[in-house]
């Protein structure tokens, strides 16, 4: 489960990198 956990983190912080581009 470790690894999904990992890969959540991952996306969400990648979701986020987006939306700030988006935004800015």
């Amino acid at each position: 489960m470790e690894g999904i956990r990992a890969h959540q983190a991952m996306t969400d912080y990648h979701i986020q990198q987006s939306s700030v581009s988006s935004a800015a």
